[in-house]
């Protein structure tokens, strides 16, 4: 068993492999007769101290407006942007031809997948989801967030049409969004 621990940190000095999810990938496929067992090998010997991975540098923003236009927050550039395209068709977009296919499928957007993304970003800073479970989340949670929105909105002079919602989810998205980056900014500068 030793002459396996020895193949196994030659392999990781040689690649200079720096985190363990790169180790196990790779010794996965090298090593096919530990496969299973690469995972438990790997943190062994990193308990035992004969191992050790590089922490990654993060980097630590002096301000919120630089940490605005890291590269982190591409996904709220993503979401600004979406939602602000998407406003702009439901208003400005005339209701004939080929755009009101372009008008519906923004709308949906809007509706169904933004606001269930934002609040994505907003509870889950550390846990990454892959597309799929990414998708069916925010389009999971856009239904009753909308739906409450809808029931709100009821209540008030506006009623339910298409300008008091569309401003409302614009609203609530900008607003998630915004909570969600605040959050990430004081989290980052608590840690260093």
């Amino acid at each position: 068993m030793s002459d396996s621990y020895s193949e196994l940190i030659k392999a990781i000095q040689e690649n200079c492999l720096a985190t363990r999810e790169e180790a196990v990938k790779y010794l996965q496929l090298k090593f096919p007769d530990y496969k299973e067992n690469v995972l438990e090998l790997v943190l062994k010997l990193e308990n035992d101290g004969k191992i050790v991975f590089d922490k990654p540098i993060v980097k630590s923003f002096s301000s919120i407006k630089e940490y605005f236009f890291c590269d982190r927050m591409r996904w709220f550039w993503f979401v600004f942007y979406l939602a602000v395209s998407s406003t702009f068709f439901v208003f400005l977009v005339p209701e004939n031809g080929f755009f009101l296919y372009v008008k519906y499928l923004f709308g949906s957007v809007l509706v169904l997948f933004l606001p269930g993304f934002s609040l994505i970003k907003l509870l889950s800073n550390t846990k990454k989801f892959d597309i799929v479970e990414l998708i069916a989340l925010s389009v999971g949670l856009s239904l009753p967030i909308v739906g409450l929105i809808g029931l709100l909105l009821n209540y008030t002079p506006w009623g339910i049409r298409v300008i008091p919602i569309t401003f409302c989810v614009f609203g609530l998205i900008l607003v998630l969004a915004f909570t969600a980056v605040f959050r990430d900014f004081s989290a980052q500068k608590n840690v260093f």
